[in-house]
């Protein structure tokens, strides 16, 4: 170990070079690992949050040339849902999905969104937060109030930073009209949705769900928007807990006749998990980020190691006429090489430390998660790159023979 250390310490430059080599790739590991383990946590939160107990029963439409032979989703559908399954469950919520076109006074300009008529327990089953002001409370939802609640996107693109809350808005479909009061604005519960003017850092992982979720609709008290129909388009359910998601979906199935197959019963758990499985493992894939950094870097390490070897030609010559053995030489070499790239690793580690909060700072949405794992995986990596990057160059430092070695230039 002494002789490795005086060597490391008599040849500065080709020493630093290999450290600092070693300590760029460990960085780019403890980073990259921090940043996607950040990512990954703050998905599943996210998702999780959606409700993994919720369970959504849903009109299906005939395919192309099929005549709809099943009833739809009904009130009474709910009544029935709420006398069967009242022990299984927590909350049932009906749902209404309608597309209006919404003006906002005193402007002109109309957009087409999507109006969701429900009641006042479709916030708390699926565990919405209020940005500002409230959701609509159950007398207004009896007594029919024309309040309505809007997502915070929707807001944005209508009244930019102003506060919506206290406002009234217009909705318009076909010859119904309705004039709403905003009483509250929803936080999105998709929490890494791109931000308005800023570079769009999670675009991948946003995709994989983007079809399914579209935080921009406009919530009303579901008489409002089916006072003279019973149909309606969805039945959320919460069951008090998600162990029961499954024995109530057996029952679920049950209840509606297997003839009605254009009703579907889907677990939000389901959907979920699966999701959450398929964003797992697209950022392990994404660790190939930093598998070809830490390739990269042992094979400049092994080139600077060889050219340090070159340059070492007389000094070893010299210790194998004073007795070195071959095995001598190699565990030099191959000691030093270990020595700095473990240096480096620990150099690594606090340099990658602060580049992940550095770019958390930055650009991400999300918080940078390190753990006791991702540092041990560090420290061993630049032990292991150490004995990758030295073991050629050692075993040509062993091979020459003292009058060879004396000879090249």
């Amino acid at each position: 170990m002494g002789i490795a250390l005086s060597g490391v310490l008599q040849h500065p430059v080709r020493s630093l070079l290999t450290l600092l080599t070693a300590s760029v790739g460990i960085a780019s590991v403890v980073a990259s690992m921090a940043i996607l383990k950040g990512a990954r946590q703050r998905i599943s939160e996210d998702l999780s949050r959606l409700g993994l107990d919720i369970i959504v029963v849903q009109n299906q439409m005939p395919s192309f040339g099929e005549v709809l032979k099943s009833k739809l989703l009904t009130m009474s559908h709910v009544e029935q849902i709420r006398n069967e399954l009242g022990e299984e469950i927590e909350a049932v919520a009906p749902a209404v999905y309608k597309r209006y076109s919404a003006s906002f006074p005193p402007r002109s300009n109309w957009k087409t969104t999507t109006v969701i008529g429900t009641t006042a327990e479709f916030r708390r089953m699926l565990r919405l937060s209020m940005k500002r002001g409230r959701f609509f409370r159950k007398d207004e939802v009896l007594e029919e109030h024309p309040v309505c609640v809007m997502d915070s996107a929707r807001v944005y693109d209508v009244f930019g930073d102003e506060d919506a809350v206290g406002k009234e808005i217009e909705i318009v479909r076909g010859r119904s009209r309705l004039r709403l009061k905003v009483v509250g604005v929803l936080e999105d519960p998709y929490r890494l949705r791109k931000p308005h003017g800023q570079l769009d850092t999670v675009a991948m992982s946003r995709n994989i769900f983007a079809s399914r979720l579209e935080f921009k609709n406009i919530y009303v008290p579901l008489p409002l928007i089916s006072k003279d129909e019973q149909n309606i388009s969805t039945i959320l359910l919460k069951a008090r807990d998600s162990d029961r998601v499954e024995g109530v979906m057996e029952k679920l199935l049950k209840l509606f006749e297997p003839s009605e197959k254009y009703v579907a019963v889907l677990s939000q758990k389901e959907w979920i998990l699966g999701t959450l499985h398929s964003i797992h493992d697209f950022t392990g894939y994404s660790n190939i980020i930093w598998i070809v950094m830490i390739v990269v870097a042992a094979i400049m390490i092994m080139t600077i190691r060889f050219v340090s070897v070159r340059e070492r030609y007389k000094e070893i010559a010299i210790r194998r006429t004073e007795g070195a053995s071959r095995a001598n030489i190699a565990m030099q070499f191959a000691l030093e090489g270990i020595l700095l790239c473990a240096s480096g690793g620990l150099i690594g580690i606090g340099s990658g430390i602060g580049l992940a909060k550095l770019v958390e700072a930055s650009i991400l949405r999300w918080e940078v998660v390190f753990s006791g794992p991702s540092f041990l995986l560090a420290g061993a990596l630049s032990v292991a790159v150490g004995i990758a990057s030295s073991i050629l160059p050692a075993g040509r430092a062993a091979s020459l023979e003292p009058v060879d070695a004396l000879r090249m230039p």
